[in-house]
């Protein structure tokens, strides 16, 4: 949550609201799986605590499957939807299809103590174009210590049932006329530039901008011009 403190830092006349998504920061979920009912109450808790009447929303990574929900839950509330090199905007058929089966989750979770059958499944993959080079990269980047290891298996098996719906998200940002900016570096390995464009066009309606960055925002360079872009938005 803290790395979106640059925003309370440049823009003072707005009230920004930053989370910890679960197994990123210290929240717990019980659960064996969080779903739309549960994280809808989340945010109904937040919307009430803080007063919030009206809002816009920022997704990053996987923030942007978060924020999108959003965009579903509250259409009346928001005014603008900014996605910067965000999942959610494209369903996956692999992913959706192997964490809804238990025997597949129960293999995935002993990789987390015993990695290289994992990685060895990912390269054979990748060798039948099932994974693509860069889907490899961010495996191994992803996956190096059981740590990170642990963190891949919870969100990719316990965010199972929160995809955004697409064919509401359309109908609400064209009903609620709610502005939606997409952003996504021309050097992105993870969510590529042509996904941004696909999303566009799937919604109908939106503006598409190239950063020239990688997936990794957070850098002191990538800030400055992220903060150039996000000035004229905000």
């Amino acid at each position: 949550m803290h790395y979106f403190e640059f925003l309370a830092d440049n823009f003072k006349d707005v009230q920004v609201v930053s989370f910890n998504i679960f197994f990123h920061g210290q929240s717990e979920l019980k659960e064996d799986h969080l779903d739309h009912h549960n994280l809808k109450a989340i945010f109904d808790l937040v919307i009430e605590n803080e007063s919030i009447n009206h809002f816009s929303v920022i997704g990053y990574s996987l923030g942007g499957k978060f924020a999108l929900n959003l965009v579903n839950y509250y259409p009346e509330k928001i005014d603008q939807v900014i996605l910067i090199a965000a999942e959610g905007i494209k369903a996956h058929n692999f992913y959706n299809l192997t964490c809804r089966i238990w025997l597949l989750r129960r293999l995935y979770k002993t990789s987390i103590e015993h990695p290289n059958w994992f990685f060895n499944l990912a390269h054979f993959l990748r060798r039948i174009r099932v994974f693509s080079p860069s889907m490899i990269k961010f495996i191994e980047l992803q996956m190096g210590e059981k740590e990170q290891r642990e963190m891949a298996y919870n969100t990719w098996a316990k965010f199972r049932y929160v995809f955004p719906n697409q064919g509401r998200l359309k109908n609400n940002f064209h009903d609620f006329n709610i502005d939606l900016i997409v952003m996504i570096g021309e050097r992105d390995r993870i969510i590529k530039p042509d996904v941004g464009n696909y999303f566009i066009q799937k919604m109908g309606k939106g503006e598409f901008r190239v950063l020239p960055m990688t997936h990794d925002i957070f850098r002191k360079d990538y800030l400055q011009i992220l903060m150039k872009e996000l000035e004229h938005i905000i």
